[in-house]
């Protein structure tokens, strides 16, 4: 949970802003008689500045009319998306444009050989001057993209659904034939999120779909609410709010001729993962005492929980506590008194002690991070820190989102599962344990006698699937961008069953999406 943790950002964040006017300028040679569609992709590489060398991505996109195209820069370990330009020049072969963020100057030639294409050259930034080197992500083939609009509630939610890549001739049978595709529903882990889960650098759901996309299946991928195209609507946002907005990606589904309505699953991932159990929970009709009855309103196939949680938000935020604490240095009488601090909030946030009450017996938390600084301080000072780290604490604490997750226990959601299901944990994941979770949702599954599960723990992996060191956020933007090795086959392996295409009842249309 809580993919978007602020970091402290490095030299060149840190200069781009002091003072104003940000421009990153590119320059290119291709060759002679090029066109802006050759440059139109993605590119990674890395620069080098002041003895720093830091991750460095460009996207090339089309534009509007106009613009010729628009460039998005990123570096992700300074946690730094999506700098997108203006002043396009587009000249013969010749590409440049400025990025308006504060002072970094970036110019060179693009060359193409052996079918790939490089970006390199120098950097000048408030007189310091660098290089940088990018390698245009070169992807095969493509996928059938619709940008797609779906109510939900007073939000309208954007995002894309794709089909799978055919040629022209099969693409002509495919409409012909009138067929339907089997499909997954993605959903977004913590933190306001865009549709392709762009986590420092690594977009999870993008990789995800385009795998679901090679397999056979649809994939419908949505921006959170108030990120990207999606409005926000007026409701508080909780967990609960993301599984409504599930169950209207499900009505969604289940109402296109192109889709198999008896083969649409979720994916969940980390609160994401909650969302599943909760929406595929509001699918059933329950009696009075909660057990199912009848038929359900709306049929789920399947359901693949990535690092989602299996115990109460209360629990894990205590483990996440003390983990973190632990890897800080802290133990003994000093990890108690941090412990028992969030445990006085989090009763607070509960309604069991009163907000004054949780504040006294945070107080010996916020005097030891004081430390010797309180010797030459006076009392009233030290009621002015208290007071201000107190309520700096327990901002969040005190957002509907924040009381929903503590209290929501998905034990009673596991325990009335009736679908095949999945659960994928990371075993180096400093967010979800994966050893408590595992336990937790075979105990809540026995319970419940539900036995059609399979729990796959990879021991490398982190909150992301990435292959990690330490599993710590900190180290996420620093890692290959691309899952463990037999993450992708293990979903494919589970979903076999469910990849089916039958004729369908309309003809469809698709466009080909842009690699």
């Amino acid at each position: 949970m809580g993919e978007k943790i602020k970091i402290l950002v490095g030299f060149l964040v840190l200069v781009l802003l002091v003072g104003g006017g940000l421009f990153w300028k590119f320059g290119g040679i291709f060759g002679e008689n090029c066109e802006s569609a050759q440059f139109v992709g993605e590119y990674e590489g890395y620069l080098e500045a002041a003895g720093q060398k830091l991750i460095f991505e460009v996207e090339i996109v089309k534009g509007d009319e106009g613009k010729p195209f628009v460039a998005y820069s990123a570096t992700p370990e300074q946690g730094a998306y999506d700098f997108v330009s203006n002043d396009e020049i587009l000249s013969g072969c010749h590409l440049s444009y400025e990025l308006a963020v504060t002072g970094l100057f970036v110019d060179g030639n693009i060359a193409v050989s052996a079918g790939s294409m490089t970006y390199e050259g120098t950097i000048l930034q408030n007189g310091i001057s660098g290089t940088f080197y990018l390698k245009k992500i070169v992807e095969t083939g493509g996928f059938y993209e619709e940008e797609v609009s779906i109510e939900s509630g007073d939000a309208v939610l954007a995002g894309t659904l794709s089909f799978p890549f055919v040629s022209k001739e099969e693409e002509d049978r495919k409409i012909q034939k009138k067929s339907q595709f089997s499909a997954v529903i993605l959903l977004t882990g913590s933190g306001p999120q865009n549709r392709d889960e762009n986590i420092f650098g690594f977009k999870v759901f993008k990789v995800l779909a385009d795998y679901l996309n090679s397999i056979g299946f649809a994939v419908l991928r949505l921006d959170d609410r108030g990120v990207g195209k999606s409005t926000r609507g007026t409701v508080d946002i909780t967990t609960m709010t993301f599984a409504d907005d599930a169950f209207a990606a499900l009505k969604y589904l289940q109402g296109r001729a192109d889709i198999d309505t008896a083969n649409i699953g979720f994916l969940g991932h980390s609160e994401g993962a909650l969302a599943s159990l909760l929406a595929k929970t509001s699918t059933l009709n329950l009696d009075v005492n909660l057990r199912p009855t009848g038929t359900p309103v709306m049929k789920i196939a399947f359901i693949i929980l990535m690092a989602g949680p299996a115990v109460s938000g209360e629990q894990l935020n205590l483990w996440q506590m003390e983990y973190l604490a632990r890897a800080s240095g802290l133990d003994g009488e000093n990890l108690n008194k941090a412990l028992d601090s969030q445990r006085a909030i989090l009763a607070a946030v509960k309604g069991e002690i009163t907000w004054d009450e949780a504040k006294e017996k945070s107080k010996p938390l916020f005097l030891m991070q004081l430390g010797e600084a309180a010797i030459t301080m006076s009392e009233q000072e030290i009621t002015e820190y208290v007071d201000v780290a107190f309520e700096d604490t327990v901002a969040q604490a005190k957002l509907p989102w924040f009381k929903f997750f503590i209290l929501n226990d998905p034990v009673k959601d596991i325990e009335l599962l009736d679908v095949p299901v999945l659960v994928l944990f990371g075993g180096k994941d400093t967010q979800v344990p994966a050893a408590m979770n595992e336990t937790f949702f075979e105990q809540a599954a026995l319970r419940g006698g539900f036995k059609d599960y399979e729990i796959v723990t990879f021991p490398d992996a982190n909150h992301l699937f990435q292959k990690a060191e330490s599993g710590m956020v900190d180290e996420y933007a620093i890692l290959d961008k691309q899952f463990v090795d037999g993450f992708l086959d293990k979903i494919g392996e589970f979903l076999a069953p469910f990849a089916r295409e039958k004729e369908g009842r309309a003809e469809i249309s698709y466009r080909v999406s842009e690699k």
